[in-house]
């Protein structure tokens, strides 16, 4: 509830990225478990006993906590990390390097969720970059992320207020004034100003980001990808979360589900293994919604879990349509392209408004 003990977000979030990043410089198999022991005690007790008075915070934070929870499973328990990870060009193990190079490495690590520059980078998932021969002058790059800066806040700004405004999804509305019947079903289609919202918001905050490193020598622009890919990508659902939208958790979702299905034995490279990896990954993906949910909304609620799970239905569905279809002959083009693209309005039209009706329930709109 509201008014419980409140810890600030932004010192929580340093305490569990300074334990994660002494498991990855520690080495060691003992201070790696005693790290992620100390991750999941510290994240328990804020998930479950903390709560401020601003419920859209408390939705980002507790999703990013959850996150990291997810991370540092990955990079402290499930593989070793100063083995397993390099950097592209790294000839030597970091173990062998000083304490302050394995420490930079480690800060690098935590800065790439993406694996850009890693030796685990999905790079058939990223959109794609300039090559390291045609780069460009330094202030140029920058310009080019205030241009995108300049162009994409009208659009945040217009995209926020509508969902503000909206009033069959409102951040105002309370959910016992709402007659849902009311609204003709094309209205469903409203909610897409919510991903234009994160799409445009996220873009920015990448844009401000790299801009700033790249400007004052931190980071070099190759390591700045963009978040999203081309809308025009998102002809399927899988292509939607594939290769269309952010790959933050591409990472933990590859790792968590690779580990589980070879504990069960399942057969590599097999139809069944690839759906259970399917099905786990938007698991893990609904269960770091679901907890910024339960931050928002300080009760449980499955409406994250189930959007995420029904994603990979329509994925199951639509490969084995696409699969009838190349049987019968036919072939991707422009035509079922466009027929591709209202599928997915329509698919989002009708899951979106599920979720966020699912907060409405609690009395809280959509943040």
């Amino acid at each position: 509830m509201r008014g419980k003990k409140d810890l600030p977000s932004g010192l929580v979030q340093v305490a569990l990225s300074c334990l994660l990043c002494t498991g990855l410089v520690g080495g060691s198999v003992q201070i790696r478990r005693l790290c992620f022991l100390s991750i999941l005690l510290l994240y328990t007790y804020v998930l479950l006993f903390t709560a401020s008075d601003n419920p859209g915070n408390d939705f980002i934070s507790k999703l990013n906590f959850t996150a990291l929870l997810f991370n540092a499973s990955d990079y402290l328990l499930l593989c070793d990390p100063q083995h397993d990870l390099r950097l592209i060009g790294q000839t030597k193990l970091i173990s062998h390097e000083t304490l302050i190079q394995r420490l930079w490495w480690a800060l690098r690590l935590l800065a790439s969720p993406r694996g850009v520059g890693w030796n685990f980078e999905s790079t058939s998932h990223l959109p794609l970059r300039p090559p390291s021969s045609a780069r460009e002058p330094k202030w140029k790059y920058v310009m080019k992320q205030v241009f995108w800066i300049v162009v994409y806040y009208p659009i945040w700004h217009m995209a926020s207020y509508w969902n503000r405004s909206n009033p069959r999804y409102g951040r105002d509305i309370v959910a016992s004034n709402i007659d849902r019947t009311a609204f003709p079903w094309w209205w469903r289609v409203t909610v897409w100003a919510t991903i234009v919202d994160y799409y445009a918001l996220m873009t920015i905050m990448q844009c401000a980001a790299s801009s700033i490193t790249v400007a004052f020598c931190i980071s070099d622009a190759q390591e700045w990808p963009p978040l999203f890919a081309s809308p025009l990508e998102a002809y399927t659902v899988r292509r939607y979360w594939g290769r269309m939208w952010h790959q933050l958790y591409r990472k933990i979702f590859a790792s968590h589900s690779k580990y589980i299905a070879d504990c069960l034995h399942l057969p590599p490279k097999s139809k069944i293994t690839t759906y259970f990896k399917l099905y786990l990954s938007f698991f893990i993906s609904g269960v770091i919604h679901c907890a910024g949910d339960y931050g928002y909304l300080q009760e449980y609620s499955g409406g994250a879990l189930r959007y995420f799970l029904l994603h990979a239905c329509a994925i199951t569905f639509e490969d084995g349509i696409i699969g009838l279809a190349k049987r019968a002959g036919f072939r991707t083009n422009l035509g079922w392209r466009i027929i591709g693209y209202f599928w997915v309005i329509i698919w989002f039209s009708v899951v979106l408004p599920e979720w966020i009706d699912s907060r409405l329930f609690w009395g809280l709109p959509f943040p």
